[in-house]
């Protein structure tokens, strides 16, 4: 009996750590949660293939809550994050940055009525709380910011008039965007909010970074990223709703 416990013992171990051993063999990315949707999910596994291509590797994408996903990056338990401004990355000891940027995403004021898209402290916003940029400037400016991950949510909100105006880029928003029952929305942009991203890796991985940093730059001077950059922002390949940029 007690040599039957003892190898029951030894089999869970020997499955519990086979699951884990396969699972270090794949090389994982996190991408913030608010890009999992149809057109954006299909885009960042076609753009990170890509980028891993000349380095042997193909990339598993998780999605994850924004925050989550750069914390298991720096504990290591995933391998590399999709991309960040500088300033967040700068302050997880275990990450190193890829040099070249990876994108800048343009970012501004979401609307369902032109008069709404603007910066003032009479109006009520909403953030996605993965969106940090856009937290940054609601408690600078000290404006009234409804801050929730949840689509479905802010789409309500937003509909019913609790808030004026979402705080974002398109590409990041359309989940929300494409609940509002609306047929037009309209996009001021705002330069102080717009964010250049880059590509993060654990620091295990230091010896990718010459490989990856030459791969991102041959990608935007072949105008893949820009590429990238049109399909996660054009809406109507999620759903038809029109943006008009002010």
């Amino acid at each position: 009996m007690k040599f039957s416990i003892q190898l029951r013992y030894c089999l869970v171990l020997f499955a519990f750590f086979s699951v884990d051993d396969a699972r270090g063999d794949e090389y994982i990315i996190s991408v913030n949660k608010a890009y999992e949707y149809e057109v954006g999910a299909q885009n960042i596994n076609a753009l990170f293939r890509e980028i891993y291509a000349p380095l042997g590797i193909v990339p598993k994408i998780e999605f994850l809550p924004s925050l989550r996903g750069l914390q298991l990056v720096n504990m290591g338990n995933i391998d590399a994050e999709a991309g960040r401004a500088s300033s967040i990355a700068d302050n997880y000891s275990n990450v190193l940055k890829v040099a070249y940027p990876i994108i800048t995403t343009q970012a501004g004021y979401i609307c369902l009525t032109q008069s709404a898209c603007r910066e003032e402290k009479s109006l009520r916003y909403a953030v996605v709380s993965g969106f940090e940029k856009g937290k940054i400037i609601c408690a600078d400016k000290k404006l009234d910011c409804l801050v929730d991950q949840r689509p479905s949510f802010l789409a309500k909100a937003m509909q019913n008039k609790v808030i004026d105006s979402l705080i974002g880029s398109i590409s990041t928003s359309t989940a929300i965007l494409c609940q509002l029952n609306a047929s037009v929305i309209y996009f001021k942009h705002d330069e102080k909010l717009s964010i250049t991203s880059y590509h993060l890796v654990n620091k295990k991985h230091a010896d990718l970074l010459p490989q990856l940093n030459a791969s991102i730059q041959n990608m935007v001077e072949k105008g893949r990223l820009a590429a990238f950059i049109d399909a996660t922002s054009d809406i109507k390949k999620s759903c038809d709703v029109q943006v008009v940029a002010l």
